[in-house]
């Protein structure tokens, strides 16, 4: 019996001494990814402005509906957003799809979806919110300009986080927030090393700006576009 217990007790020693590593190893690639830089790439005139936007958990990329280089109206089709009268702008995010869905509010996270998001690579969906007007800067919606380069390659990159069906995105039926909204089918499982943050940073980095090596918090995001742009 004795003999049982130690041996139960250096599993479960091991265990936690494993879990602790693990915490461990995560933060300081955290913190490394977060304080390396990733340089910006692109030279030439800064002609299109962006925006990064951050509700303090998920940020969103929100790009011009229409411009020189792109119209996004000939991607995400308008007829399924009654209830915009404009277009300004086009704020896209990717993420899981559970959690994008099952959680329109705060209120409604439970562990279980928290835990699935986090833990159990899961199915992911892209976020298009129309805008009427320009988003207004703040601490949480930091502008951000880019080269015709540097738009070009955003655009590829988030087009192709959708998941297409006969050329076009895969709307996902009856899911909204407040009608000027829908969510799409995307490309890509979510964990806890793939989360909506350390996309919106892949599509800056896709853009050529200077931003995190890797980034899996929005604060991250916000403190490199905030410093480059004061």
């Amino acid at each position: 019996m004795k003999r049982s217990l130690q041996i139960l007790l250096r599993a479960v020693g091991q265990i936690l001494a494993a879990i602790i590593t693990a915490f461990v190893l995560f933060t300081l690639v955290v913190m490394t990814g977060a304080l390396i830089p990733h340089p910006s790439k692109y030279k030439g005139d800064k002609v299109v402005r962006i925006y990064v936007r951050s509700n303090g958990i998920h940020t969103d990329i929100c790009m011009p509906t229409e411009s020189a280089i792109y119209d996004w109206k000939s991607f995400v089709d308008v007829k399924d957003y009654p209830y915009n009268k404009r277009f300004e702008y086009v704020a896209m995010g990717w993420g899981d799809k559970g959690f994008y869905i099952d959680t329109p509010t705060w209120a409604d996270l439970t562990a279980s979806t928290t835990i699935n998001a986090l833990f159990i690579p899961s199915a992911c969906a892209m976020h298009v919110e129309y805008l009427e007007h320009v988003p207004s800067e703040s601490e949480m919606c930091i502008p951000v300009d880019l080269t015709i380069e540097g738009y070009i390659h955003l655009t590829d990159y988030i087009r192709e986080s959708f998941l297409l069906k006969d050329y076009e995105p895969k709307l996902i039926e009856n899911a909204s927030y407040h009608g000027t909204d829908h969510f799409y089918e995307a490309n890509g499982r979510y964990h806890l090393l793939e989360t909506c943050n350390s996309w919106t940073n892949g599509a800056l980095k896709s853009a050529g700006v200077r931003t995190a090596k890797w980034a899996i918090f929005p604060e991250t995001i916000i403190g490199f576009q905030s410093a480059s742009n004061p």
